[in-house]
């Protein structure tokens, strides 16, 4: 018999699970979650089938099937999530090269050995560069040795990153940087969320979607027209009150949608250059942010962006399978129980969206007119 998942929390007309020790959800609907309830509360097999004959007049056969049925769902999530320590060792930085940023009120060294690692981080936080180069509250050494990326914390041990796994590193510096900013920790965090997010009279909106689905240029235009940004690409969401965060990261810009999103942030100088990525080819980190506040937004919805050429222009209601299934993969939710109890509560706090546009000045109305 397996465990069953430490959390449920009925949504609609499912419920939302999560196993603890896989740190995963899972969404499953009204039928499924009563033969499950008959699961963990059988000790044997024979038990569990004998309920569903009893309750359902199922009959054996049909009974063992689902019994079987619900092992093979339940098998999936009965493996430990990943949780290798760091190794103990240390980057000799003696020959490193470095660079400075101001996040809040606290001061960033950045050190690296090869250029091409400074252009991972640098297009990212460019806006936030400094000569000062005192009160350092923050030492990050970035190392690229043998196809990996190794980053250290001031003296913490190190940790590493295949090369081919970019992103991950940059998430990790990012999260450093909102922490430093925040004055947080890893455990405040419900979670970062692949996701970029706005503020509008005092009240948040999170934008998901698929890479290419037009994140970014919905909130570069929405930062043009009345609306504050808070963080493009990683969003970050307190545990203890369920808010959206600031991140400092400059919002990353692809070359199609760049002449539309230069129209409205024409400053070039304070356009970046990115680097050319997998999947998105080359981007343009332009800062749109008026200062670096540290004040939470509550979300007040939840927003799957789908932008194309010609699309009448619609705010739907998407049902929360849909949802989780966009929001869930990409993003890192916190491993933390009592942070996994706030993310699925907060769930139940937001209405889901779906937009499909073309037309952004149709988009506006629409979006300032939620509640």
């Amino acid at each position: 018999m397996y465990k069953k998942p430490e959390f449920s929390e009925q949504i609609d007309d499912h419920y939302l699970l999560w196993f603890e020790s896989s740190n995963s959800y899972s969404l499953v609907d009204d039928i499924f979650y009563k033969l499950l309830q008959h699961y963990f509360r059988s000790r044997t097999k024979e038990e569990f089938v004998k309920q569903l004959e009893d309750q359902y007049d199922y009959s054996a056969d049909l009974s063992e099937h689902q019994y079987r049925r619900i092992e093979e769902y339940l098998q999936q999530f009965d493996i430990a999530s990943e949780s290798v320590g760091p190794p103990k060792t240390f980057i000799n930085n003696r020959t490193f090269s470095s660079k400075y940023y101001t996040i809040g009120k606290q001061s960033v060294q950045l050190s690296f050995n090869e250029e091409k690692v400074l252009n991972l981080i640098h297009p990212m936080i460019a806006h936030l560069e400094t000569e000062s180069q005192d009160h350092i509250k923050l030492q990050l050494f970035i190392r690229y040795k043998d196809d990996e990326l190794q980053l250290q914390k001031n003296e913490n041990p190190i940790e590493i990153f295949p090369s081919s796994e970019y992103h991950k590193l940059q998430g990790r510096i990012l999260f450093h940087l909102i922490n430093l900013l925040h004055d947080t920790d890893e455990k405040d965090w419900m979670g970062l969320f692949h996701a970029s997010a706005v503020s509008y009279k005092g009240r948040g909106l999170l934008f998901m979607g698929s890479s290419g689905s037009g994140k970014s240029t919905l909130v570069s235009l929405l930062s043009a027209h009345g609306f504050a940004l808070l963080a493009d690409d990683t969003v970050p969401i307190k545990s203890g009150d369920q808010h959206l965060y600031l991140n400092p990261s400059a919002v990353s810009v692809k070359e199609a949608a760049l002449p539309l999103v230069q129209t409205f942030w024409p400053h070039t100088q304070s356009h970046t250059p990115g680097i050319v990525t997998k999947g998105k080819g080359n981007l343009t980190y332009i800062p749109m942010q008026e200062h670096l506040h540290t004040v939470g937004v509550p979300c007040s919805a939840v927003i799957r962006v789908n932008y194309q050429k010609d699309t009448p222009t619609q705010l739907t209601p998407l049902d929360i399978k849909s949802a989780l299934e966009t929001l869930i993969p990409e993003s890192w939710i916190s491993p933390n129980p009592q942070n996994a109890k706030s993310f699925m509560d907060w769930l139940t706090t937001v209405q889901f969206y779906e937009l499909s546009y073309s037309d952004f000045q149709e988009v506006l109305p629409l979006l300032k007119s939620l509640k």
